[in-house]
């Protein structure tokens, strides 16, 4: 087991305050950046479920982590989630996933206790309208394109998954270059939340 603490995030921009914060050397580029120091290993893995399972999948065959964790940003999907707010998420749903035989899309995280909770819903394209937003709504309060694939490869190789995202965008919220600033102005936030409230 490593004692080493692993971090799948899904892009440069969102890891990027970490990595120099950490002081995180590259190791690898293929067949995903790897940054590490003594303590940490941060894994990049792209945007899109499948990118975080693979990478996740990954690190835990390199590594051997028995727990992992996911940080990045998501779209909020009530009224009342402001942008700028950091959940710990507790399920995540596989929303464009088919129901077949009476399955689930849902499943469980592992959580910690003394933070506030989100369900997340993974989509394989962005929502931005807010029709799409109010329906997949009704079963979640944050919306990311990663989720399901990191907690879904966690389950399958044995780690415990931990999950914490930033909203980055409101309800209302539908314009793309405005999403990408608000996550370059906020994602820093969630990066010295993880380090003062995790890492300690």
């Amino acid at each position: 087991m490593n004692s080493r603490i692993g971090i799948v995030m899904a892009t440069m921009l969102e890891a990027k305050p970490l990595i120099e914060s950490l002081h995180l050397a590259l190791k690898t580029m293929k067949p995903f950046h790897i940054y590490e120091n003594e303590r940490v290993v941060l894994a990049i893995s792209g945007i899109g479920k499948v990118n975080a399972a693979l990478s996740t999948a990954y690190v835990i065959g390199e590594y051997d982590f028995k727990a992992l964790y996911n940080l990045g940003a998501a779209g909020g999907l009530k009224s009342g989630i402001k942008k700028g707010a950091i959940f710990h998420i507790s399920d995540v749903i596989d929303y464009d996933r088919p129901l077949l035989r009476g399955g689930t899309r849902k499943t469980a995280a592992s959580t910690c206790e003394g933070f506030d909770l989100a369900v997340l819903a993974t989509t394989d394209r962005p929502a931005i309208s807010l029709e799409r937003r109010l329906d997949i709504g009704r079963e979640a309060d944050l919306v990311d394109m990663e989720g399901s694939g990191f907690v879904q490869a966690c389950k399958i190789f044995g780690a415990e998954p931990f999950l914490w995202k930033i909203v980055s965008d409101a309800l209302e919220d539908n314009n793309t270059v405005d999403i990408v600033e608000n996550i370059k102005y906020l994602i820093k936030e969630l990066c010295i939340f993880f380090e003062e409230k995790i890492l300690r």
